[in-house]
């Protein structure tokens, strides 16, 4: 039987055959199988790869959250305009300051989480926050401690310190005086307990402050305190002597010289006024002497003046009142004319030649002198001693070398030609 050529006899390999057709189908699907499963690996492997990449970045993102809230902390503990480090003294006394503070690093931690894409993000971020919480509030709590003590240190200070201003103020009210020391005493006590200071430190302190109020009391005798009590250096070293027992030997001293020379300047200074006024006296005397030469009345106020200048200054005063009376005899005297002086004085003449007395000889010596130096004056310039004495129209000074004006001088003075020669009891010349 004639056969068909099979793949050898064309000159092919021939393909292999399997023994049976039930094997060749089970070792196809086992291949498959085992392919099926290196994949399903792959893709768990991938998938945990996928997902500890995530936990990673997670990770990461909430430390970056974490570190972003470490710089707010530090921004709400010291920066100068925020931070509650610049808040000092009273005003980081109390609860009010810590919940405040607390609340806005609470409000700055919300915000942060707020902005984290995940639960996952959130819920790292929210396991360290109460470790970077913890730290902010134990420096707030320290900073709060601090400040505290420190305020409650000035306010002691300060009370010490009114204590000793107000002393001052009244250094001449005792009961003040023994207020403000137990008011000292109450503080320095209260300081001493709050800071745990030693009994001996205590009553150093108290002792400090005793010695500045009475100290500050001798002050203020030494300065015046206005309204209340003048200066006065001898009040103040009388206070001194009173209180030197309850001072410090070093301040006893120092007040001491300071009172010392303080009296001394005031002694100065009393001396030169005494001396300003002295001379004061002594010059108006002697204008009032010429004064009285001159044959014037003395008017009211003149002679107030007067008097207030050389009151109780002596040989002033006492002169003074002499010569006010001969003052006026020398008025009348004065106002008559030269020749009626002169007449005056022989009258007189012969009638003291009958009988003296020391005072009518005083009085004819000074109705003397008055008309010798109306006399002189008259020679000197006859125009202005008759308008002086004899109360005539004033008449310029002589024009001279002005010839212009020569004509009119000689006009003004003509008309008082007569007058002049009856005051003066002289002939007298325009020119």
């Amino acid at each position: 039987m004639a056969r068909l050529p099979d793949a050898q006899a064309l000159g092919e390999r021939p393909s292999p055959q399997p023994s049976s057709a039930v094997a060749g189908f089970q070792t196809h699907r086992d291949s498959l199988d085992q392919s099926l499963a290196m994949a399903g690996q792959d893709l768990d492997r991938a998938q945990t790869i996928v997902e500890e990449t995530n936990r990673r970045q997670d990770t990461i993102v909430a430390e970056a959250a974490l570190n972003r809230l470490q710089e707010q902390r530090l921004t709400l503990e010291f920066d100068q305009k925020q931070g509650f480090r610049s808040i000092k003294e009273g005003g980081a006394v109390g609860q009010k300051f810590v919940d405040g503070n607390m609340a806005r690093f609470t409000d700055t931690a919300a915000a942060i989480e707020g902005g984290l894409e995940n639960d996952q993000q959130k819920a790292l971020f929210k396991q360290r926050t109460p470790l970077v919480g913890l730290h902010y509030r134990q420096s707030l709590l320290q900073h709060q401690a601090h400040e505290t003590d420190a305020f409650n240190g000035s306010t002691e200070v300060s009370a010490l310190n009114l204590a000793v201003q107000a002393a001052a103020l009244e250094p001449t009210n005792d009961i003040a005086l023994h207020t403000n020391l137990l008011r000292v005493d109450s503080t320095v006590d209260r300081m001493g307990a709050r800071k745990g200071l030693p009994a001996e430190t205590v009553t150093e302190l108290k002792g400090k402050y005793r010695d500045a109020i009475y100290a500050a009391r001798v002050q203020s005798y030494l300065n015046g305190v206005p309204g209340v009590v003048s200066a006065d250096p001898n009040a103040a070293l009388a206070r001194i002597a009173q209180d030197r027992d309850k001072m410090l030997p070093a301040t006893v001293l120092h007040l001491t010289k300071e009172a010392t020379v303080a009296i001394r300047m005031l002694d100065n200074a009393q001396r030169i006024e005494r001396d300003r006024v002295f001379k004061e006296a002594e010059t108006a005397t002697t204008e009032f002497r010429k004064f009285v030469l001159t044959g014037a009345k003395p008017d009211a106020d003149y002679t107030t003046r007067l008097r207030s200048k050389t009151a109780g200054i002596e040989p002033f005063n006492s002169e003074v009142e002499a010569l006010l009376p001969m003052a006026e005899v020398g008025a009348m005297h004065g106002s008559r004319s030269l020749p009626e002086q002169r007449e005056a004085l022989r009258r007189t003449d012969a009638t003291l030649a009958l009988g003296s007395s020391p005072f009518a000889d005083e009085m004819v010596r000074a109705a003397r002198q008055i008309t010798e130096h109306q006399a002189q004056e008259y020679k000197e310039n006859p125009w202005a001693a008759g308008a002086r004495y004899a109360r005539l129209p004033s008449v310029p000074d002589t024009p001279l070398p002005n010839a212009e004006a020569v004509p009119q001088y000689v006009a003004q003075a003509l008309p008082l030609l007569a007058g002049v020669e009856t005051a003066s009891g002289m002939p007298a010349s325009p020119l």
